[in-house]
């Protein structure tokens, strides 16, 4: 499961907190007609930058698929696998600070390093399926879709299949990694390659290990990632091809 509820409001008012957001060129993978139900597996990422006080870069991705009727929907389901790391590293200004380092989040029912130097399932808790809720109630729950197909841009219209089932055959998912800034006291670099895939949902347990990544076989995956460096020479981001190697180690801090 990896359920997070995101909203991103630009507020222009001079006396409160205001930003501005800029995206990227779509970046769209397709693939249709993979079985008599599994009309369309999507995948749209998008770069952004967002400033306000400070420089962050990051990247969404909506991952959505569409079914010949919409009795179908929960036949399937997306899994996503994650390789890389985010990692801090001191300022100039104040390197002896700390040393480079690993950020912490929540994975797998624990608090652990955000650190995957192999394949592994990107969940928040022991259930495998992407942004999934509580078996007993839903597992679909989490779920989302929106009045007019493919638009999952438009975050207001957007509707949680918890609130309202969907009237047509089409759900999503989205994903919003860590972001990468720097500022006067710390520098956070972003490292990660995804694999997002689509199985039937009958292949894919109510538990599972982090490393079990060849649980079932998928009907279809698209790989994407974010990757921002920072080059404390140039005083900018980059966004090398690959892993960065801090990513790789065996053992990190």
């Amino acid at each position: 499961m990896k359920f997070i509820f995101t909203l991103l409001v630009a507020v222009t008012a001079p006396s409160v907190f205001s930003y501005t957001i800029t995206f990227s060129k779509p970046n769209v993978s397709t693939a249709g007609n993979l079985n008599d139900e599994l009309t369309l597996f999507k995948l749209d990422t998008r770069n952004y930058h967002l400033k306000d006080h400070e420089d962050r870069f990051g990247t969404t991705a909506y991952m959505s698929y569409r079914t010949d009727k919409v009795e179908n929907l929960k036949k399937f389901g997306i899994v996503q696998f994650i390789k890389g790391c985010v990692f801090v590293d001191p300022t100039d200004s104040n390197p002896n600070k700390f040393p480079r380092s690993i950020l912490a989040r929540n994975y797998y029912d624990e608090h652990a390093p955000f650190y995957h130097p192999e394949w592994m399932i990107d969940s928040l808790d022991k259930d495998p399926l992407y942004n999934s809720y509580d078996a007993n109630v839903d597992r679909f729950a989490a779920y989302k879709w929106v009045p007019t197909l493919g638009d999952y841009t438009n975050f207001r219209e957007d509707m949680y299949v918890f609130d309202q089932a969907p009237p047509h055959a089409e759900l999503f998912v989205t994903d919003r990694p860590a972001q990468a800034y720097a500022n006067k006291d710390i520098i956070q670099n972003v490292s990660l390659s995804f694999k997002s895939c689509i199985y039937k949902i009958e292949d894919i347990p109510l538990e599972s290990n982090p490393t079990d990544t060849s649980f079932a076989k998928p009907i279809k995956c698209f790989e994407w990632n974010s990757s921002y460096i920072y080059n404390k020479e140039l005083k900018k981001f980059e966004s090398p091809q690959g892993i960065h190697p801090f990513c790789l180690k065996e053992k990190v801090e």
